[in-house]
């Protein structure tokens, strides 16, 4: 199916477009339309439909042989089939990954994703910035203010809060809200600062 060498400048100029038209699309439509990182599957589920669609087209051509219809057909049926299967699967993956979901939201900084986990031993809520962890709150009341992840007791930045200065008041500026669990370790009079970019982020604590 490769194009005529008289068609590769129409050719490379069809490629060129789709990848101005896939960033549009990305950076300015899918965030407002997705909550997720849909393009991605979509745009997998999209390349069975147009193999099948350029198939189907190359089968109406009365001069083709017998034998290349034949095959045509036989991977247009694969194509669908495929695309079947892969729909499916990721329906199904989809669902299982909004399960233990409280919040979601996308803006042009990424994904955010708000998580409780509670068939465990210490239920907890977490926050992931697509595939990252951002931090962790035990759910219970009684421990909800103990810092955890890598902001747990005895880490670098949790002895550098504890015992510097410790007979004066701090005032502390940290760059990134994540789960705000740096503030656990502030003192009465202690003025802590956070700068943060996302508004998604900043709007998460009231959730």
């Amino acid at each position: 199916m490769k194009p005529d060498k008289n068609k590769l400048t129409l050719f490379y100029l069809i490629i060129a477009v789709g990848g101005v038209v896939g960033s549009i699309f990305t950076s300015i439509i899918a965030e407002r339309v997705f909550m997720q990182y849909y393009e991605f599957p979509v745009g997998i589920m999209l390349v069975y439909v147009l193999f099948a669609f350029t198939l189907w087209k190359e089968n109406r051509n009365k001069t083709l042989a017998k034998r290349v219809v034949k095959q045509n057909g036989y991977l247009c049926f694969l194509s669908i089939a495929g695309l079947l299967a892969f729909s499916l699967y990721f329906i199904k993956l989809n669902n299982l990954y909004f399960n233990n979901d409280v919040y979601n939201s996308r803006n042009f900084y990424g994904t955010l994703t708000v998580k409780d986990f509670k068939e465990v031993e210490q239920p907890v809520r977490m926050l992931f910035d697509g595939a990252t962890s951002h931090g962790t709150q035990y759910l219970s009341s009684y421990s909800s203010s103990i810092p955890t992840s890598y902001y747990r007791f005895d880490t670098g930045v949790s002895l550098a809060l504890q015992y510097a200065d410790v007979n004066k008041t701090k005032l502390v500026g940290i760059i990134g809200l994540g789960t705000g669990t740096l503030a656990t370790y502030g003192n009465s009079g202690d003025n802590y600062v956070f700068y943060e970019l996302n508004p998604d982020v900043a709007y998460i604590p009231h959730i």
